[in-house]
């Protein structure tokens, strides 16, 4: 014997009930809650999905810096220090450098210097 499961009268989107879900009073509810609507009109669900709905239901989750990410890719980085006491760190690969903390403030996280576009003139 086969079981069916139940389908929506009126579809829904993937937004809609995302929206519907995040009225859910735990992450894990609205993660139930989702998953059922979603099969409820014949899709399944996704890692990325549930992942909207972590970052609602946990906001204040350490997002990572852009150092953190190149730092556990495995890139090579060099270092070098223009003025003797701060030292820039440079990965060729994320095109990134970072003032990395001083001896004073060992405690600070190193700070990302984004590249500037260098333009051309006519």
């Amino acid at each position: 014997m086969t079981t069916k499961k139940p389908i929506n009268e009126v579809g829904t989107t993937t937004e809609m009930n995302l929206a519907c879900a995040k009225l859910a009073g735990t992450f894990q509810q609205a993660c139930w809650l989702f998953r059922q609507l979603e099969h409820a009109n014949g899709r399944g669900t996704g890692a990325s999905q549930f992942d909207i709905l972590k970052k609602y239901f946990n906001p204040n989750q350490k997002q990572k810096t852009p150092y953190d990410k190149c730092n556990g890719s495995g890139h090579k980085r060099t270092r070098f220090s223009p003025n003797g006491i701060q030292v820039i760190e440079e990965c060729e690969t994320c095109n990134l450098k970072w003032i990395m903390p001083t001896v004073f403030n060992p405690k600070e996280k190193p700070v990302t210097i984004y590249p500037t576009l260098k333009l051309k003139t006519v």
